[in-house]
Parts: C-alpha cells; sequence; structure tokens
C-alpha cells in the first residue's frame, strides 16, 4: 500500500492507524535528515487529514445518539418523550443540579425502568418514592 515515498496509495479506500503512523513516522524520519521533499510533506498531510475526516464520519455513523434534558415528575416514574430511543439504547442520566445529585445518591437513585422504542424511556426510583419534583437531569441515548 506504500507509493514509495511511505504514504498511502490513494484510490485504496481510507488508510489504517497503522497507515496514518507510518507515514508519520517517515515525515518525521526525512524531517530529521533534511531530505524533506515539500510535494511530500504537503501530500502526507493532506492524506492524514481526509484519513482523520473518514475515521470522524465512521466513529459519527457506528455511535448513533440523541439528547436531552427533563425535570422528575412528583411521581415514582417519570417518562421522558423521545423518539431516537431503541429497545437496545444504552442510557445515560446525569443530574444537573444539588436536588438531581442528592437524589443519584440516596435509595430512591433513577434507574431505566422501561423503553418504548421509538417513543420514550421511563425512570423510576429504586425504593419506588416519590421525590419532590425539583430535580433535573440530563441525558444521551446511545444506538
Amino acid at each position: 500500500m506504500s507509493n514509495g515515498s511511505d504514504l498511502p496509495t490513494s484510490g485504496q479506500g481510507a488508510a489504517s492507524i497503522t497507515d496514518l503512523v507510518t507515514t508519520l513516522k517517515g515525515v518525521v524520519s526525512q524531517l530529521s535528515s533534511g531530505n524533506l521533499n515539500w510535494q511530500t510533506f504537503i501530500t502526507a498531510i493532506a492524506t492524514i487529514s481526509t484519513t482523520l475526516t473518514a475515521i470522524q464520519a465512521t466513529l459519527v455513523r457506528s455511535v448513533s445518539r440523541a439528547n436531552g434534558t427533563f425535570t422528575l415528575a412528583a411521581a415514582a416514574t417519570t417518562t421522558i418523550a423521545q423518539p431516537a430511543v431503541l429497545a437496545s439504547s444504552f442510557i445515560e442520566l446525569q443530574p444537573t443540579n444539588a436536588a438531581g445529585g442528592t437524589l443519584m445518591g440516596s435509595a430512591a437513585s433513577l434507574y431505566i425502568s422501561s423503553i418504548n422504542p421509538g417513543v420514550s424511556f421511563t425512570v423510576a426510583t429504586a425504593n419506588a418514592s416519590s421525590p419532590s419534583g425539583t430535580q433535573t437531569f440530563m441525558y444521551a441515548v446511545f444506538n
């Protein structure tokens, strides 16, 4: 996959991390020996930029994410509307005020009690108590 200048050959898909490391080693070697051809350097930077853009796009496509905020109802359960949620979603909750932080550190800590795919998810207090309704949270849904 090399074209003789320690650069991945274009037209063969995105370079791997190993190709990037090899490219960078080649550029560093040429820089330290004073033999760097500016065209090779520019090509190396362009290759690295293109590859990093491709890696970023792949990561974004691989991890679908939705996020939002909610305030707990003064009830043992609260349903949060979120059309991006799937039955297999991982949902991360984070308190955003002191009341939420205190709740999460207590026997009433929240858990995801149900998911209605494409519609919503429900959180419940672990001890089935009704909080004050002032606790605020942010969430991220990973599919």
